[in-house]
């Protein structure tokens, strides 16, 4: 590690007690609790106790997974570690094969994710595309295997590791409905997204596919588009294609030459396969244009926005209310009029229905459900009302009250008569329908919870008699059952294998309308309770979802997908509008190719951290000393699959005098709060001092000075959907040894500067800002954070005995809706520090503040954060005891291009401007004895006349403007470039030119 490298590994850990640098956000599994691990062939399977009967059920599903993905790709090395997790109330799941091969899966069936709805068997879906992933990425040969034999598993060996997301993506939804029968391939949503997108002439390159675009559907795209190409190309090539491309990517050097890759696997080049494909989907909509099926234009579009909405009810015969997420603004509730007048009536946490109350003790609020943190490692859903108009800016929305604590509510309905209430629950492994008491107290079960069944999105009937849902069923099939208020199933008037959705009532309370794709796109289907054979209401070119009847019965609302996203639309009904002939077989008939249920056998033992805790790489370290000297040494890092334990270490030794540097830092997880960190670190500083001689002649002599630091530190983190905060206590202790080839000089050293430093230190940070889709900034929201410390220093100096330190910066933004692809936002920032004149280290003003991202071990680009930055003025243009600084700026969206270049692993997504004015100043007050204390008294090496810290603040003022380019590189990690030129309009005497133009990374504040 270099000297450089080494200081900032020191002062990243030494930070993390003092402003809790280390990532304190919610974890992906929740290590508490007595976790089980059942062994099987290939893999190891690790559940909670309580979560045996879904662990057993996984077990099986991947080795039967594994079964089927051996015949096509070759297997990975070792046990595959599989995690059944149950902490979050959303369906989801990820591979790693770093540091070994992992699978995480969320015991919760996807209902809610339209996408993933057409499922024989959700957890054998999920598991067989997380499964391919680990096939995929594991896969090395040539120099690569070469290489891992002599570093183990580095993260930077795994070549099929630097492909596009759209490429690993679409090969493991290729593979889940190739293995189940069932998935986006087969399901409808897909290739609906990609018609659509078609239709209107918008349908995207390869080199527009990113996990982070912006441009509608967003990182989805990657998944969408990736699944179609990769699918398209599998079927046109060879029978053995797949195998022979994967095992090609995996042996070639330069690993992002894709097409010729391609070519060789499947005999076209991705490129090509994309554009036959582009073809034929156009060939196909001019030959559905001149039919009769098309009506779109009987839809009138009622909202502009796009991007997501969802949930549309009647409010009265001429509004309707509905969730969106429109990419400017957070998610929230709207309403609009069929004269297209729409206005914003509170926020929300992700897209729910909203129940207009009739009645019950909260009548005249709007019912919904949302998701929220329960503690750091746990997301729950539950039951919300909104009982008056909020004030939609900050964290809370006033109005706002929680009904239901850790119920794991979804998609509510309430009854108009009294407020009684149905939803969904989830449990672990799968749903179920609930009632729910008006004023929440209540919750009693509705329908049984069984494994291979789940229930979606209940309806009361006008009356109250009865309740409409969707049932899944193992096997893909899908229906709509109309219950009584005991459970009991009165009608089925939808059995099929398709995606049936949202069902709705009309008013005369006998007639039932949703959204079936078993044409190939979804279009809204109705049927009475006397009469259950179902008939088309209506035919459109592309698809229709979530219908709704209106109050008097004359019209129909519901969501119609556009390029853009989803948009609320209404049309006039009629009784001629029932289309008999579209009852023809579902698209998806085809027979379903889920196995039988099956559990794992065998017995369970209690998990162990320390196999999978172990290193199982190394990285070599390489780069120059201070004072001149190599470095070189090793660096490695791990973590346990649950996540309980993980830990960074290296060391290096400086080759001409063999001094050892290094550091290593470990984290404890196992409680929701407070995390555990210690830390240890030990480096080497070498400079030289003038020496007088009795005779009086002047020398050098070297004076080295070895410093160790042990610490640990207590962090409590508190993330929710709307806030997030965290608080560090720590302390640590410095010891320093001096080294010379004068030995009184090193004494010396130790009398007076002191070989003992103990600190206490205490952060803490919180936050409300706010991020759109489409944002370009922090928006609508306030940041605070604050550090103090005292720190405590033996010796003769004037910096002996205890030592006081505190910073507190505040940021604040406002969105401005002003035209453009995204809010304007004006920024303001504030910081003020100050220490004693015992500290032995002093503020700076001066530089630009950013980000720093690591491109190789000791190679780094960017800048690092800054409290007291100033563009246009060099880092440390003033330092001192005190310091101040404060910033404006005002960002605007100016481009989104959202492309890349070919298929090079680039990707510029948005491009935004900002003009900015910043102040800092650092000073040392003017009774401080500068003779003493030494940091009052340095001057400018390159203007040894000129003052660094004067005795009252002297503004450091500039003002500038900058280029900001939101961009991916590796095709899908996100950065942010930022090019400025800045101007000093005081103190310009301390800048090094009138206009300095910079480059770096990160947001400025």
């Amino acid at each position: 590690m270099s000297a450089t490298l080494g200081r900032l590994a020191r002062t990243i850990l030494i930070a993390s007690l003092a402003l809790g640098a280390r990532d304190v956000a919610g974890q992906g599994i929740d290590p508490r609790g007595d976790w089980r691990t059942l062994s099987t062939t290939h893999f190891l399977v690790h559940f909670r106790a309580e979560h045996e009967t879904q662990g057993r059920r996984a077990a099986a599903d991947a080795e039967r997974a594994w079964a089927r993905l051996a015949a096509e790709l070759t297997p990975p090395r070792g046990p595959v570690d599989l995690v059944v997790a149950d902490n979050v109330d959303f369906s989801n799941g990820y591979a790693n094969t770093f540091p070994s091969n992992r699978i995480v899966v969320y015991a919760q069936p996807p209902v809610d994710v339209s996408s993933l709805r057409f499922y024989d068997d959700w957890s054998a879906l999920l598991i067989t595309h997380e499964l391919t992933h680990v096939f995929h990425l594991d896969r090395s040969r040539g120099v690569w295997r070469g290489l891992q034999r002599v570093f183990g598993r580095n993260p930077a060996l795994f070549p099929n590791a630097y492909a596009p997301s759209w490429l690993t993506e679409g090969l493991a939804v290729y593979f889940e409905s190739k293995i189940t029968g069932a998935g986006r391939i087969v399901g409808s949503e897909h290739r609906l997204l990609a018609r659509t997108a078609a239709a209107e002439s918008r349908l995207p390159r390869l080199d527009q596919l990113s996990l982070e675009s912006s441009v509608f559907p967003g990182g989805s795209q990657a998944y969408v588009h990736g699944s179609l190409v990769v699918d398209y190309v599998a079927r046109h090539g060879p029978p053995d294609g797949m195998r022979r491309f994967v095992e090609r990517t995996s042996g070639m050097l330069i690993p992002y030459r894709l097409n010729h890759a391609s070519r060789l696997g499947f005999g076209m080049s991705f490129e090509r396969g994309w554009q036959r494909w582009r073809d034929s989907l156009s060939a196909q909509l001019r030959a559905d244009s001149s039919g009769s099926a098309t009506r779109d234009a009987s839809w009138r579009l009622l909202t502009r926005e796009g991007w997501y909405a969802a949930y549309p009810r009647w409010q009265d015969a001429r509004t309707i209310v509905y969730a969106a997420s429109e990419g400017r603004a957070v998610a929230g509730e709207y309403r609009v009029t069929l004269g297209g007048a729409r206005e914003r009536l509170g926020r929300r946490n992700a897209l729910s229905p909203n129940v207009l109350l009739a009645a019950g003790p909260f009548a005249g609020g709007t019912l919904f459900s949302q998701l929220e943190y329960a503690d750091p490692f746990t997301v729950r859903g539950d039951l919300w009302v909104q009982t008056g108009r909020t004030i939609d800016f900050g964290a809370a929305s006033r109005g706002q009250r929680r009904l239901t604590h850790g119920q794991r509510l979804s998609h509510p309905d309430a009854r108009a008569r009294d407020g009684a209430i149905v939803a969904v629950q989830n449990v672990a492994g799968t749903t179920r329908l609930v009632r729910v008491s008006a004023d929440g107290s209540t919750v009693a079960a509705l329908t049984l919870a069984a494994a291979d069944t789940q229930w979606a999105e209940p309806r009361w009937s006008p009356d109250g008699a009865l309740v409409a849902a969707v049932r899944l069923t193992r096997g893909g099939r899908s229906a709509v059952v109309v219950l009584d208020t005991t459970g009991l199933t009165r009608h089925v008037l939808s059995d099929e294998r398709a995606v049936v959705s949202a069902p709705s009532w009309a008013t005369d309370g006998r007639t039932i309308v949703w959204s079936s794709d078993r044409s190939g796109t979804p279009q809204p289907y109705a049927a009475t309770l006397d009469d259950a054979r179902p008939r088309r209401v209506d035919v459109t070119a592309l698809g229709v979802t979530q219908p709704v009847p209106s109050p008097e019965g004359g019209r129909l609302a519901a969501m119609l997908l556009r390029a853009d996203g989803l948009h609320l639309a209404v049309r006039e009904i009629g009784r001629d509008t029932a289309d008999d002939a579209a009852l023809s077989a579902p698209a998806f008939a085809q027979t379903s190719t889920v196995g039988d249920v099956a559990a794992a056998p065998g017995a369970t033992r209690a998990y162990r951290a320390w196999r999978s805790l172990l290193p199982r790489y190394w990285t070599p370290l390489g780069a120059q000393a201070d004072g001149g000297g190599t470095l070189l040494g090793a660096a490695t890092s791990g973590q346990d699959v649950l996540g309980r334990h993980s830990y960074d270490a290296s060391l290096s030794m400086n080759v001409e005098t063999r001094d050892l540097e290094g550091d290593v830092s470990y984290r404890l997880v196992r409680a929701a709060r407070p995390y555990v960190d210690l830390f240890a670190t030990q480096g080497w500083q070498y400079d030289t001092l003038a020496v007088q001689r009795s005779s009086g002649a002047r020398e050098e002599r070297p004076l080295d000075r070895r410093t160790r630091q042990v610490g640990a530190s207590l962090v409590f983190a508190r993330p929710r959907y709307r806030t997030s905060s965290s608080l560090s206590v720590g302390a640590f202790w410095e010891t320093r040894a001096y080294r010379s080839t004068l030995p009184a000089l090193a004494a010396f050293a130790d009398s007076v500067i002191g070989a003992s430093f103990p600190t206490l230190g205490v952060s803490g940070a919180w936050t409300n800002a706010r991020r759109p889709l489409l944002s370009i900034s922090p928006e609508d929201g306030v940041a605070l954070s604050f550090s103090a410390q005292q720190r405590w220093q033996d010796g003769a100096g004037i910096a002996s005995g205890a030592s006081r330190r505190a910073v507190g910066v505040a940021r604040a933004y406002r969105s401005l809706d002003l035209p453009g692809f995204s809010h304007h936002v004006i920024a303001v920032r504030a910081a003020g520090g100050v220490t004693d004149r015992r500290t032995a280290t002093e503020f700076s003003a001066g530089g630009v503040s950013g980000s720093s991202a690591v491109l190789l071990p000791g190679v780094s680009v960017g800048d690092p954060a800054r409290t007291f930055g100033a563009r246009g003025f060099p880092a440390g243009a003033q330092r001192g005891l005190r310091a101040a600084a404060a910033s404006v700026e005002y960002r605007a969206p100016l481009l989104l291009p959202a492309r890349g270049l070919a298929l090079l692993p680039a990707f510029l997504d948005r491009v935004s401007v900002s003009a900015f004015a910043d102040a800092a100043t650092a000073w040392c007050p003017a009774d401080v004895d500068r003779a003493e204390q030494t940091l009052c008294r340095r001057t400018s090496s390159g203007a040894p006349n000129l003052v660094v810290s004067p005795d009252a603040p002297r503004w450091l003022t500039s003002v500038g403007a900058e280029l900001n380019l939101d961009a991916a590189l590796q095709y899908d990690q996100g950065y942010r470039l930022r090019v400025g030129a800045a101007a000093p309009v005081r103190e310009t005497e301390r800048a090094s030119n009138r206009v300095t133009v910079y480059g770096t990374l990160g947001l400025s504040f």
